[in-house]
């Protein structure tokens, strides 16, 4: 725990900090915000540090005692009264710095058990770029070190020094050069390139075996060296995000002859360039190499032809054996040219669709077997998208007798308006009083018939 400073963060509208230690004067005060000191816009009142506007939220506000250490606050001379304040303020500016002391050294980097400095997991701020083989490196320098070895093969981009021989010099310094090979520098003495057996490079310095002639122009570049990619080496990592272009690729793409595995939903905009323009090239697939499992989500529904079948929904015997006794106005379904309405008839079943487009038309077929209590009277079977309220679609049957079996079957196309799902009803009824009935004596393979299709556009 610390015994001079205290830390608080701010929280954009405190203005008063405690001071929390003794101190000998004010002056021994100093406020800090993060590892700046401010001198202005505080004062101390009643043992608080008060700020004439509050510090930003977030801010690290460092309350520090740091008692005079220049000079004695009391001198004794001989023959002086001692009194118990000038025995007090001695003691304590001794037993202040010690306070001080023992703190900094906490928070100070020391060296562990095995004599090496310990930051305890703590960042080193402030740190200057190396210069020499031993000094530490800050992540400025790694970073751009490191892009510059990726796009250049060399810790800089191609390097130029230029001295003056003086007949005496061999020594000259290379500011910047970490490669120690003389083979990647060229180095030439009044525009004569020299053999490298000539000259030594060391870090930050070329040495020369005889001193170059005075007034001689030195001129020294590093060319560093090439990056070789070998046979199969080139990764996804070699490559940046849309860099495959058509530009690139072979007038004549030919895979037919390869096996082409494609992890699923591989095939995304991500992986291409913007503008991947395949127009002037010839781009040869295995056959079925590109299926909806390869393909992400939506992709292969929107390669595939116009007016294609992209996805079908059936039911069959939705309902078993259902009878409508029409003895209600409501319940009879009317032949008199009109629409029919959601409110008339029984529910014989539904089925429900998710298209993948909403420009993609829906195509419904139903078939439904029906049968009516009384001779000369028409069943009519309504298809309604929801509960309404008016038939998108229908058909009607004539049975040649009381309780005799007649098929309705219809098809309807709409469009689908949505990528939400859309679920279809049938009602049926009879156009007379009566009982209607479905499904009556059939098997589950001839029960009512309901299928929905999803036509791309």
């Amino acid at each position: 725990m610390a015994l001079t400073f205290q830390d608080y963060t701010a929280n954009g509208t405190q203005t008063s900090f405690p001071i929390p230690f003794d101190r000998i004067r004010d002056v021994h005060i100093k406020v800090f915000f993060g590892a700046t000191e401010i001198t202005t816009g505080w004062s101390i009142i009643a043992n608080n540090v008060v700020f004439a506007v509050a510090p930003v939220a977030g801010t690290v506000v460092r309350i520090r005692r740091i008692t005079d250490f220049t000079e004695r606050l009391v001198d004794f001379v001989d023959g002086a009264r001692l009194n118990e304040i000038d025995l007090d303020t001695d003691s304590k500016q001794a037993f202040y710095l010690l306070q001080e002391s023992r703190d900094i050294n906490d928070v100070s980097m020391v060296k562990n058990s095995l004599n090496n400095w310990d930051a305890n997991f703590s960042k080193i701020q402030a740190l200057a770029s190396p210069t020499e083989n031993n000094d530490a490196a800050n992540k400025l320098y790694v970073d751009v070190t490191a892009n510059n070895f990726a796009s250049y093969g060399v810790a800089a981009p191609v390097t130029r020094w230029s001295f003056t021989g003086n007949g005496t010099a061999v020594v000259f310094p290379l500011t910047g050069a970490v490669l120690t090979n003389s083979a990647y520098y060229i180095v030439t003495l009044d525009g004569v390139v020299q053999d490298p057996v000539n000259y030594t490079v060391t870090t930050n310095t070329l040495t020369f075996s005889e001193a170059p002639p005075a007034s001689a122009a030195i001129v020294v570049i590093l060319m560093g060296y090439p990056k070789v990619s070998t046979e199969n080496s080139v990764s996804t990592l070699s490559l940046q995000n849309l860099s495959v272009t058509d530009a690139k690729l072979a007038n004549n793409l030919n895979l037919a002859s390869k096996t082409v595995t494609l992890p699923n939903l591989s095939v995304t905009d991500g992986n291409l360039a913007n503008t991947l323009n395949l127009s002037t090239k010839t781009v040869t697939l295995p056959s079925g190499s590109v299926t909806p499992s390869n393909c992400a989500t939506d992709f292969f529904f929107n390669i595939a032809p116009t007016n294609t079948v992209i996805q079908s929904v059936q039911v069959r015997d939705t309902v078993r054996s259902q009878a409508l006794a029409t003895t209600g106005a409501n319940l009879v379904m009317l032949i008199d040219g009109t629409i029919p309405a959601w409110t008339r008839g029984a529910l014989g079943g539904n089925i429900s669709i998710t298209p993948k487009f909403a420009t993609s038309k829906i195509r419904i077929t139903c078939s439904v077997p029906v049968l009516h209590s009384a001779a000369n009277s028409w069943v009519v079977v309504a298809l309604f998208r929801a509960t309404g309220p008016n038939a998108i679609g229908g058909g009607y049957a004539y049975p040649a007798a009381a309780n005799a079996g007649a098929f309705v079957t219809f098809s309807c196309e709409e469009v689908a308006g949505t990528t939400s799902p859309i679920i279809y009803n049938i009602r049926y009824g009879g156009n007379t009083a009566g009982t209607t009935t479905i499904n009556q004596h059939l098997s589950t393979a001839n029960g009512n018939f309901l299928r929905a299709e999803e036509i791309k556009q």
